[in-house]
C-alpha cells in the first residue's frame, strides 16, 4: 500500500505542476483583457494559460527607440503575438513556448497578448508551414525542428523554407548534452544489447518522423542492417513515451532526466529503463544511478553485430551536429531585420533571466539551456557541404522522407 501511495503522490505532484502551467488564471476579473502579464491562451478548444503572472518593472520594459526609429514599446502595444508550435500540447517544444510567453512577457508592453497555437502533424511540418507563411510583422514566432535544417543540408526541397533567406532568432537549447543521445529499452523485455541480438527480432524504437536526431543512433543502425525497426508517426515526445508505456514499442530515446521524472516518474521506481547504447555524449552517471542501472553503457560504434565504416561515422557526426539545433525559434520569411534583432535580444535576455532559468529548471530543462545564434545554426547545417559522395549518400538516407 505504501508503494501505491507513493506513486499516486508523485502523479498528483506532476498534475499540480501541469495545471499551474496550463490552466488560465481563474481570479482574472470578468471582461479583463488578457495582457502580457496574464496567462497565455492556446488554440483548439479550452483556454489554456500559464502560472503566476509576471509583473513589469521599468527595468524590464522593451528596448528604447533604436537608431532606425523602431520603438518596441509602441510597436507591440495592443497586439497579439502568436507562438506557432508544430506538436501537441505537453511536449518539450510546447512547454518551452509557454515558458517563453510567460517569462518573455516582462519585455513587452502590458497590453501585449500571447496566444499559443498547436499544429501537430507531418513531423512538425504542418506547424512550420503556418509559421513560415505568416505575415512577417514579428507577431508570429515558433520553434522549428532541426530535421528540416537537415533536409536543407542534403538539398531536399522543404516547402516555404530556404536556408539563405530563413529568419533565425536562435535556439535556447543549442548543443550536444548528456540529456539525450542514447536509447533505452523496456527492462522487463530487454536487459542489454546482447539480449537484442539473442532474440533474433528487431528492436522497435518509437519516433516522430525520419530525420529526427533524437533517435539518430537507432536510425543509423537500422539503415546499416542492424536489429532495429523504427516506428514513426507520433506527434511529440510525450506521445512516444506514452507508446512505450503501453508497450507499443520496445525502446525509445526519450528516457532522460528532463522528461521521465516529469511525465512517467514511476519508471524510475520500477527500474523500467535500461540504456542500451549512446552516441555523441554519454548519459549522466548520476541519472543512471537513479534508473538503477549498474555497469557501463556501450558506445554505438562499439556494438557487436553491426559494421560501421569511417564514412558512416563522418556522415553520422554531421547529422548529430545539425540536429543539435533543437527548438530553434524562427520568424516568418521577410521579417525586417530590426524586428528580428529585437527578438534576438529578447532571447539573450531570457537565457540570463533568473525567473526563466528557475522555471525551465523546474520543468526539467535547466541543464540544456544554451543559446545558439542563427549563424551557429547555419554553420552547423553547412558542414554537410564538405562531405564526399559516399558520406553524403548515407546522410541523405538518414534524412527526412519527403
Amino acid at each position: 500500500m505504501s508503494g501505491q501511495f507513493s506513486r499516486w503522490k508523485k502523479k498528483i505532484r506532476f498534475l499540480v505542476w501541469l495545471v499551474a502551467l496550463l490552466l488560465p488564471l481563474a481570479t482574472a476579473p470578468q471582461g479583463t483583457a488578457v495582457s502580457a502579464h496574464t496567462p497565455v491562451h492556446t488554440s483548439g478548444g479550452a483556454q489554456t494559460g500559464l502560472s503566476s503572472p509576471v509583473r513589469t518593472s521599468q527595468v524590464d520594459q522593451p528596448t528604447p527607440i533604436t537608431p532606425d526609429g523602431f520603438d518596441p514599446q509602441n510597436y507591440f502595444a495592443d497586439k497579439t503575438i502568436e507562438l506557432i508550435v508544430g506538436v501537441s500540447p505537453g511536449g518539450g517544444y510546447d512547454i518551452f513556448s509557454r515558458l517563453l510567453a510567460q517569462h518573455g512577457a516582462k519585455y513587452f508592453p502590458p497590453s501585449t497578448k500571447f496566444l499559443v497555437k498547436n499544429y501537430p502533424g507531418g513531423g512538425q511540418l504542418r506547424g512550420h508551414r503556418v509559421l513560415w507563411t505568416a505575415k512577417p510583422d514579428g507577431l508570429s514566432i515558433g520553434p522549428v525542428h532541426p530535421r528540416w535544417f537537415f533536409a536543407a543540408a542534403i538539398k531536399q526541397e522543404v516547402p516555404n523554407f530556404d536556408l539563405n533567406s530563413a529568419v533565425f532568432v536562435g535556439s535556447p537549447t543549442f548543443g550536444i548534452s548528456r540529456t539525450g543521445n542514447y536509447i533505452c529499452a523496456d527492462a522487463s523485455r530487454i536487459r542489454s544489447w546482447s539480449d537484442v541480438l539473442a532474440t533474433g527480432q528487431p528492436l522497435t524504437v518509437g519516433e516522430l518522423a525520419p530525420g529526427d536526431g533524437t533517435s539518430a543512433g537507432a536510425a543509423l543502425l537500422e539503415l546499416l542492417g542492424g536489429p532495429i525497426k523504427m516506428v514513426y508517426g507520433y506527434g511529440g515526445s510525450a506521445e512516444v513515451m506514452a507508446a512505450f508505456n503501453r508497450r507499443e514499442v520496445m525502446a525509445i530515446a526519450y528516457c532522460n532526466e528532463t522528461l521521465v521524472p516529469r511525465l512517467f516518474p514511476d519508471w524510475m521506481k520500477a527500474k523500467r529503463l535500461v540504456p542500451l547504447f549512446w552516441w555523441a555524449a554519454p548519459p549522466d552517471p548520476e541519472w543512471l544511478k537513479k534508473l538503477g542501472f549498474k555497469g557501463e553503457v556501450p558506445n554505438l560504434f562499439d556494438l557487436p553485430g553491426v559494421k560501421i565504416s569511417e564514412d558512416d561515422k563522418a556522415a553520422f557526426d554531421v547529422m548529430v551536429q545539425i540536429t543539435a539545433s533543437t527548438r530553434t525559434y524562427m520568424l516568418p520569411n521577410g521579417t525586417p531585420s530590426h524586428i528580428k534583432q529585437f527578438w534576438v535580444s529578447l532571447f539573450r535576455k531570457l537565457l540570463k533571466d533568473p525567473a526563466f532559468i528557475k522555471a525551465a529548471t523546474a520543468a526539467g530543462y535547466g541543464d540544456v539551456l544554451s543559446y545558439g545564434s542563427g549563424d551557429d545554426i547555419q554553420a552547423a547545417i553547412k558542414q554537410a557541404y564538405g562531405l564526399n559522395q559516399p558520406q553524403l549518400k548515407l546522410l541523405q538516407k538518414l534524412g527526412p522522407k519527403q
